[in-house]
């Protein structure tokens, strides 16, 4: 049984927002789950936003409280480190940069030991640390390294916020394809926002998985 899933990937990437929809996911199928944010460096758009919602829904966050909630500076909340020694599915949101991943380096023992588990790298090809070969395998290096644990396969999630089309997602998964060929790494999920689903299926050959987005400012909304 898959126990952790970790998503990691740059600024701007949607790792959070997936994060969110993943383990509403898993909740549909488990009695229990768990959202722990170790996005400790960035507080813009931050899986630990929608805290009220996922524990209304029975999803346990483990994040950063009060003041802390919107601090800067790394710093591990104590009770993950509590929950990695249960056997509850975890679902964590990793910080895309060296110093975040970092956090996550102390940890990854605990989270080997715990059981399976799989560290995702989410991709959209459309922001700037993305959109060539060179610079995505300086991320992936650069994480792999300050994480201390090697990544097991790519979520591709092209999109363009408010300007996705079809052919952006097309065209963007297209080029996901050809990072994982090259770092040889498996796509375990292509997201879609769930208008366009019925678009593209039947033209991605890898899983799609339907995302709402839950962090998106109402500025940007449709």
């Amino acid at each position: 049984m898959l126990l952790t899933t970790i998503f990691s990937g740059g600024f701007g990437s949607g790792k959070s927002e997936i994060a969110l929809n993943y383990v509403r996911f898993l909740k549909q199928s488990q009695s229990s789950v768990i959202l722990a944010d170790l996005d400790l460096v960035n507080p813009y758009f931050a899986s630990r936003d929608q805290r009220d919602l996922l524990e209304r829904e029975g999803i346990q966050v483990a994040a950063p409280f009060g003041s802390l909630r919107f601090s800067d500076v790394p710093a591990l909340p104590v009770d993950i480190i509590k929950l990695l020694y249960g056997k509850v599915p975890m679902v964590i949101d990793l910080a895309g940069d060296e110093a975040g991943a970092t956090v996550f380096g102390s940890l990854q023992e605990k989270v080997k030991q715990r059981g399976e588990y799989e560290m995702l790298l989410v991709v959209n090809p459309y922001r700037p640390f993305a959109e060539n070969l060179p610079n995505m395998r300086e991320m992936l290096n650069i994480l792999e390294q300050s994480a201390r644990t090697s990544f097991t396969g790519i979520v591709s999630n092209p999109n363009l916020i408010e300007d996705t089309t079809t052919d952006v997602i097309l065209e963007g998964h297209a080029l996901v394809k050809e990072y994982a060929r090259s770092f040889q790494l498996p796509i375990r999920m292509v997201t879609v926002e769930q208008s366009f689903v019925t678009q593209v299926a039947g033209k991605i050959q890898e899983k799609i998985f339907p995302i709402r987005p839950l962090l998106r400012p109402d500025y940007l909304k449709k």
